[in-house]
């Protein structure tokens, strides 16, 4: 039985230089906000755990109950940020006609602004489920593997945005629907905001 070695794109790339000129101050910017984004959250984690400045100069009082918290935010933000980025340098790379994954589309760069916006309030939120007790970690426990479980946690809220979203839609719609009444009240579909995507 003959095996075929499985299908490659073929690059052209004289093609591929055109494609990656194409919107490249727009591409270039866009590469920026990553980078600032990444090292933001970094820098924050970091600052957080050693006490570096901002914290010298603020003088936080409870620093180490807020900690958590903190580390929950920047987590989400760059858990969103290397998914959004994951997206960023398919659609830059090489183009596919046949593949949307593969098209650059500028029409997509306020959504690569916005993910890690979104992954960090939902860091947050996850820290929020976590010390109400949806998941039990010990409550008030700032210890090294509590503090990397809220870190992991956040991270992957970040990551998975839509995901999460969905399943946040769908809770509220079980919590607050009344006998098979939407939760607006109406009695129709509440959307939730799951359509087809490019990146997720």
């Amino acid at each position: 039985m003959n095996s075929e070695p499985p299908a490659q794109r073929v690059v052209d790339y004289v093609q591929a230089s055109a494609d990656l000129k194409r919107y490249l101050p727009l591409k270039l910017a866009t590469l920026a906000w990553f980078v600032g984004v990444f090292g933001v959250g970094i820098y924050a984690i970091a600052a957080t755990w050693s006490e570096w400045w901002p914290y010298t100069a603020l003088n936080v009082s409870h620093l180490d109950a807020a900690k958590p918290a903190i580390y929950s935010f920047f987590s989400g933000l760059l858990g969103a940020a290397v998914y959004a980025f994951r997206g960023f340098y398919w659609a830059v790379g090489p183009q596919s006609p046949t593949n949307r994954r593969y098209q650059y589309d500028p029409n997509w760069t306020l959504w690569y602004a916005a993910r890690p916006i979104m992954g960090a309030i939902l860091g947050v939120f996850s820290f929020a489920l976590l010390r109400a007790g949806v998941a039990t970690l010990g409550t008030g426990s700032t210890d090294a593997g509590a503090t990397a479980a809220y870190f992991a946690v956040a991270f992957l809220a970040g990551f998975a945005v839509t995901e999460v979203l969905n399943w946040i839609a769908d809770s509220a719609q079980r919590v607050f629907a009344v006998r098979g009444r939407s939760a607006d009240g109406t009695g129709q579909q509440v959307p939730t905001g799951r359509g087809g995507k490019q990146h997720g």
